[in-house]
């Protein structure tokens, strides 16, 4: 078959040639203009936003006060021990610490401001950062993670750069969560992180607090908040804040009166016969007087053989980092059959018993006896006459009674001696 010049195709002319190369040179020219513009706006702008943002990681000294400090650094796999009267100038960020039940620890860090670390306490350096360069306009940052325990954070005075310092917890983590601390002059924050609950307290400053749902709300001076696990932060409360469980003795575990065991949520009942061969047990009931429920201590038919009976609340709370500690009650005593606190000023109808530890570490602890009469005589020490019969209202600030005051381990109240009629009610411990 043979094909005809119809039927081949037609040769490209010059010209065709022409306008494609030109077509070429365009799109190369369009292509390089915009790659120049792009490059004289892009180069620009990323050179400023990398002088404004650009940061370089800071250190922190950790500087042992108490016990030993464990310091985890990321670029080590075993810890550092920090002892007391020694410190670690080149802590890096991302470093770990945890204290123990005897060990204390202090952070500075690049800009002056400072965190005390409480016993049992675990915290990470999750952020220090400085902007690189001088010319930037944002602020320092310092990111702590609380993970367990008690730490007093001081911020430093205002300075010609700005401070971010968030701290965050199981409660109020980062990124949409956490605890925004303000600086101002003798700013002072305490926060306190267990695994259900974060309470944050203002001293002074300001402070923006979220939790991991809600709103985010602000704290002033002398203003605390709470926040649950997996809730909103509460607040503003006073600062102000009543350390023991079940203060008034809500929903009894028993309906009838107990010498041994769990009375209400908080509260353990405990009874002792002593070594005079005594057989009746004292007992505690909660029983509503007025508008008010009471711990109803009574013993009947001693025949003058020593008891005692007791309800106490194990608490084991640092305390040494409040202002105040005010312990308030009321006590009312209807019938005591041994006078006064007995030959050896122990043995008072009512007594309350505070067992603590001092910053060195050692047990101690202080009572205070309460009675109505003495026809005896005996020598009263540690006691209080009350009217019989009579709402009579104690208080003291255990800050200024106790000598040394570190950490509470317990509040008992007892009756002790031979027979007993004896109320108490509205216990507080008041932190502030």
């Amino acid at each position: 078959m043979s094909l005809t010049n119809s039927d081949l195709p037609a040769p490209k002319s010059p010209s065709a040639k022409l306008l494609t190369r030109e077509q070429l040179a365009w799109v190369i020219l369009l292509a390089s203009f915009t790659l120049c513009v792009l490059f004289s706006i892009l180069v620009p702008l990323g050179g400023n936003w990398y002088l404004h943002y650009a940061s370089i990681s800071q250190v922190a000294e950790v500087q042992g006060t108490s016990g030993t400090t464990l310091t985890k650094l990321p670029s080590r796999s075993d810890p550092i021990a920090i002892v007391g009267g020694s410190s670690k100038e080149d802590v890096i960020e991302g470093s770990f610490l945890t204290t123990d039940a005897s060990s204390q620890a202090l952070i500075v860090f690049f800009d002056g401001s400072a965190v005390t670390i409480f016993p049992n306490s675990k915290v990470t350096l999750s952020e220090m950062r400085r902007p690189r360069f001088g010319q930037s306009d944002q602020p320092n940052r310092i990111v702590l993670e609380v993970e367990l325990g008690r730490v007093r954070v001081q911020l430093a005075s205002a300075t010609n750069r700005a401070l971010h310092f968030e701290v965050q917890t199981p409660q109020s983590p980062g990124p949409h969560g956490g605890i925004l601390l303000e600086p101002a002059s003798y700013a002072s924050y305490a926060i306190e992180a267990s695994n259900e609950v974060t309470h944050i307290s203002v001293r002074s400053g300001r402070a923006e607090v979220r939790g991991q749902t809600g709103h985010t709300i602000t704290l002033e001076p002398n203003e605390r908040a709470e926040i649950p696990l997996g809730a909103a932060a509460n607040g503003p409360l006073p600062a102000k804040r009543n350390l023991l469980v079940n203060s008034n003795f809500r929903n009894p575990e028993m309906a009838f009166p107990i010498s041994h065991g769990m009375l209400v949520a908080g509260w353990l009942a405990e009874s002792d016969q002593g070594g005079d061969g005594a057989s009746v047990d004292g007992t505690v009931d909660v029983v509503t007087t007025g508008a008010t429920r009471a711990i109803h201590f009574v013993r009947r038919g001693s025949n003058n053989n020593h008891g005692e009976t007791a309800v106490f609340q194990q608490l084991d709370k640092l305390v040494g980092d409040y202002l105040s500690l005010t312990l308030r009650f009321r006590v009312r005593i209807v019938e005591q059959s041994l006078g006064g606190g007995g030959e050896q000023s122990s043995e008072y109808p009512m007594i309350v018993r505070v067992d603590y530890k001092d910053n060195d570490g050692n047990d101690r602890y202080w009572t205070q006896g309460f009675y109505y009469r003495n026809e005896a005589g005996y020598n009263i020490m540690n006691g209080t006459s009350i009217p019989r019969d009579t709402w009579f209202t104690f208080e003291a600030n255990l800050k200024e009674v106790l000598d040394d005051l570190h950490l509470l381990k317990s509040i008992e109240f007892y009756s002790s001696g031979w027979d007993w009629n004896v109320y108490i009610s509205e216990v507080e411990l008041i932190a502030e």
